[in-house]
């Protein structure tokens, strides 16, 4: 299902411009969430597997559902959402070319977060409810240091 917020971010010539350059280039932000730990790992049936290392994250829906997940070290956090049935909708894929897996951080947390750089800022700009602590959560990689955070979905209509 795609909101209405999506078809307005995503059907001006900008946002389709920019869904474009992306789609087209050869790298994308999953490959630059990329960790040791997220890489995949060959397995024999000599070898046990190894198990991804994981750290709590804390998502909040507009309407108040708590989902408590375990995410893999070196994804992002649209897919976390996405693999843990987290309506957080990311309409572009994770491409940066629309601002529909747009997240609310506590401040001490988004202090924490590497710095935004000026496409997420210009996706940012498209968002509704929009906060001083909004970020991307296509853009955001899961590290041992978000252990333990909580982050908001906002409400993506007025």
């Amino acid at each position: 299902m795609i909101s209405n917020l999506t078809r307005r971010i995503c059907s001006s010539s900008a946002a389709a411009n920019r869904f474009k350059k992306h789609t087209t280039s050869s790298v994308s932000v999953r490959s630059l969430c990329s960790s040791s730990a997220a890489a995949p790992v060959e397995t024999t049936t000599d070898a046990p597997t190894t198990k991804a290392e994981t750290v709590p994250i804390t998502y909040i829906e507009p309407h108040g559902a708590v989902h408590e997940v375990q995410a893999e070290i070196g994804k992002n956090l649209l897919t976390v959402a996405h693999e843990n049935n987290v309506d957080l909708e990311g309409a572009c894929g994770g491409e940066l070319a629309c601002s529909t897996c747009h997240l609310v951080f506590e401040k001490e947390v988004y202090d924490r977060l590497p710095e935004k750089d000026e496409e997420e800022d210009d996706m940012l700009d498209l968002a509704w409810a929009l906060t001083d602590t909004s970020r991307l959560g296509c853009q955001i990689c899961v590290t041992k240091e978000l252990a333990g955070i909580t982050v908001q979905i906002p409400e993506d209509d007025v």
